[in-house]
């Protein structure tokens, strides 16, 4: 069926939709989402196209578009033509990114996986002639890329010279970095970076 003005409806939608200026939210129903136009219009995106006559659901998202008084100005979905099924799911996909603060959240996901990775090369804990080899100890302590542990018997897994006053000596680097060795007294905090 030809509506010039709801293909024209749509196209501005999803050109919004996709440079993040429409700003979509969640409902309390999964996958249905909302946008408010002008403070009075509702646009709602559902993953389905609902038959009017049968209100059977079809496997095709719809937007409706209605005013301040719940009357349906327009309801877009595949049937009109120069709408498809893909430009409907490329609205829902970009939609639910918006909604979900999607793309956010990626980001930081991304940051994370980005970080240059953090190697021990070596770990000794002791003093004198009494060393424990503590490498892989000091590996699981290892969280985000960065480690946090204070340098202790209990920690350490053990007391390798009792009564004596020990350090914890390490080696390690961040990706292909040059290799960086630092000294910690007991009882300190060792924070890397």
């Amino acid at each position: 069926m030809e509506d010039p003005k709801a293909l024209a409806l749509f196209q501005e939608i999803l050109k919004k939709t996709e440079a993040g200026k429409l700003a979509w939210d969640t409902t309390a129903e999964e996958d249905k989402f909302v946008a408010i136009m002008l403070g009075r219009y509702t646009l709602t995106l559902v993953p389905y196209t609902t038959i009017p006559l049968f209100g059977e659901r079809q496997e095709s998202p719809s937007v409706t578009l209605e005013d301040e008084k719940q009357n349906i100005i327009v309801h877009i979905h595949r049937n009109i033509e120069g709408i498809t099924e893909d430009s409907l799911q490329q609205l829902l996909v970009f939609a639910r990114r918006t909604a979900l603060h999607a793309d956010e959240k990626i980001d930081e996901i991304l940051e994370e996986l980005q970080k240059p990775e953090l190697t021990i090369i070596s770990a000794k804990y002791g003093a004198g002639a009494v060393w424990r080899d503590v490498t892989s100890r000091v590996r699981t302590k290892i969280q985000s890329e960065s480690l946090n542990v204070r340098v202790t018997n209990e920690e350490l897994g053990g007391d390798p010279a009792p009564n004596v006053a020990k350090v914890l000596v390490l080696e390690y680097r961040f990706g292909d970095q040059t290799p960086e060795s630092r000294t910690i007294d007991e009882n300190a905090m060792l924070t890397i970076p």
